[in-house]
C-alpha cells in the first residue's frame, strides 16, 4: 500500500494511525468531513460490495442477520477475481504474492456436513458429522470455514 485515504472521523485520525503510516512509508491523506463523494473509488468498490451481499441474501432466501458472513465472502471472491487495473494478476496474488488457488471455493450457504473432533463432540461413538451451511472462507493460513450448524437449532456458527 502506497497511500491510504480516509474521511475526517476519528476512527482513523489517531496517533497510532499517524505512527502505522510513517512506519510503513504510507501517504495518508483525508477527505472533507462528511464528503464521501471525495472519495469516490472506494465508494465505488463499497456499492459493489453490497450489491454481491444484496444478491447473496436474496438468492440464498436468509435472514438479515447474515449480511456480515455475506460481505466478508464477496471481498474474498472480489479479491480473487481479475481487475482491469491490475494486469495478467488478480488482486490476491498483488497483495500477498501468493499463486492463486480456487479449489476452496464453495456456493455461499450451500448445504455440507462437517466433521467434528472426538474431543469437541465428547465421545467416542457418537457421529461425528454435522448438517451445517456454508458461511464463508476463514483465511488462508489455517484453512477452515465458517459455518452454520443446523442441527443446534440457535443458528450456531462454527469453525472447521
Amino acid at each position: 500500500m502506497k497511500c491510504f485515504w480516509s474521511d475526517n472521523r476519528t476512527e482513523f485520525i489517531n496517533l497510532t494511525m499517524n505512527l502505522f503510516c510513517r512506519k510503513n512509508e504510507i501517504i495518508y491523506k483525508t477527505t472533507n468531513l462528511y464528503l464521501s463523494e471525495q472519495n469516490g473509488i472506494t465508494e465505488h468498490i463499497i456499492a459493489i460490495f453490497f450489491e454481491m451481499v444484496q444478491y447473496m441474501l436474496h438468492v440464498a432466501s436468509v435472514d438479515l442477520c447474515y449480511w456480515g458472513e455475506a460481505f466478508i465472502y464477496a471481498v474474498h471472491i472480489h479479491l480473487l477475481t481479475a481487475t482491469s487495473s491490475l494486469k495478467d494478476i488478480v488482486p490476491y496474488k498483488a497483495w500477498t504474492g501468493w499463486k492463486l488457488n480456487i479449489f476452496h471455493l464453495c456456493i455461499w450457504r450451500s448445504f455440507r456436513l462437517a466433521y467434528i473432533s472426538k474431543q469437541a463432540q465428547k465421545g467416542k461413538l457418537k457421529f461425528r458429522m454435522v448438517s451445517v451451511r456454508l458461511l464463508g472462507w476463514w483465511n488462508n493460513e489455517t484453512k477452515e470455514y465458517r459455518l452454520e450448524d443446523l442441527e443446534s437449532g440457535g443458528g450456531k456458527v462454527i469453525v472447521s
